[in-house]
This record gives structure tokens, sequence and C-alpha cells, in this order.
């Protein structure tokens, strides 16, 4: 099967449903993890992304547990090691740090590795 590591903002569109040009096929992806089609992760630090994002967005702190909950349901927890995540900080060729954060935990799963 299938690994895949769903970045934050697929995440973030399953939720949300927000006006976004990959809304669609964020919840296609989200689906096919809950269907077990595909074996899903998100990045440990997504869920306080999503925690503080939706936060702002005024979600009531039930409906944000919810959605935590939902998405630990739906896909294993993928983390990064210290040394990875220093290494991260240094790394000059990835100008986004959260993406170089996704592609640790990407790569501690063995995901695969597929066109955005």
């Amino acid at each position: 099967m299938m690994k895949i590591l769903a970045d934050t903002n697929v995440i973030i569109n399953y939720l949300t449903h927000r006006e976004d040009k990959y809304r669609e096929s964020s919840i296609l992806t989200m689906e096919l993890c809950a269907d077990k089609k595909l074996e899903g992760y998100a990045a440990f630090h997504s869920l306080s992304i999503i925690w503080y994002t939706s936060e702002k967005m005024k979600e009531p702190e039930a409906t944000r547990r919810e959605w935590l909950g939902r998405v630990c349901k739906i896909l294993k927890t993928a983390s990064a090691k210290h040394d990875a995540v220093v290494e991260a900080v240094h790394n000059v060729e990835f100008r986004d740090f959260e993406d170089n954060l996704q592609d640790i935990c990407a790569q501690s799963v063995n995901a695969e590795n597929t066109p955005a």
C-alpha cells in the first residue's frame, strides 16, 4: 500500500472545506486514507498548526478537538529525530522551514515522493 504524508494544508482543506484550488484533491486524499486505500501520515507538528489555525478561525475548542481527533483516526503521526531537525535549521536549499520538516517526517515513514 502506498504511504503518503498529508501536508498540513491538505488536512486543513479537508476539515474546513475552505476555498482553495486543491480543496477537492485534499478531500479525496483524506477519504482514501480514511478508507485505508492509502496509508496516511501527518507530520507531528501539523497538529499544533491545525490547532493554532482553527483557533484563529474562531472555531470553538470542542470543534478543534473533534477535528484533531478525526485526523488522528485517519492518519498516523510521523515525527523527526533531533539531528534531522537541527539539520533542517541549516538547510538553505529549503526556503520554507515548515516544508522542510514535512519532508523529514515523510522520509521517516518512507512515504512516497509524489508531485504536489
